[in-house]
């Protein structure tokens, strides 16, 4: 029994380990996406800025307006950045919180245990220490019979 309830906490541990590490690497993942995106998003920045000064050049009547217009894009767009930071610290915190109650489930599962484990082998003292006694007695009583018989 002990054995059997030693592997399932052993096996109930090594699950809740591999769910961390797995939610830390899903974790690293959506940070490497974002900063990705993030790339992503000030190339398409920078390339609007370039396409800004080409049309000042060419286009001095219609700057105005597009300058407006780009402007606009650029501030959603850093809008959409700011909102993906958001987002991945949130992220980021609530697998803090769930790594930390994991562990506190996991400290004590372990401390549970190890009481179960002191109480076990107190039991298991308990048992063997009336045994012996039980056999001690039956030993004496055996050998009063066998003196008896022999008396006989």
């Amino acid at each position: 029994y002990q054995r059997r309830v030693r592997e399932a906490n052993l096996l109930r541990s090594e699950k809740e380990k591999k769910f961390l590490e797995l939610t830390i690497e899903d974790l690293k993942k959506e940070a490497e996406d974002l900063a990705a995106k993030i790339s992503s998003v000030n190339a398409e920045k920078e390339r609007l800025l370039d396409e800004i000064e080409d049309l000042k050049e060419e286009h001095e009547d219609e700057m105005e307006e597009l300058a407006s217009e780009n402007a606009k894009r650029i501030a959603q767009l850093e809008e959409v950045m700011s909102t993906n930071a958001q987002l991945a610290n949130a992220e980021r915190e609530r697998a803090l919180q769930d790594k930390a109650s994991l562990q506190r489930e996991l400290d004590l599962t372990k401390r549970n245990n190890s009481e179960e484990i002191i109480r076990l082998k107190a039991e298991n003292e308990r048992i063997k220490r009336t045994l012996e006694s039980q056999i001690e007695e039956l030993n004496i009583r055996l050998e009063s019979e066998q003196a008896n018989k022999l008396k006989a």
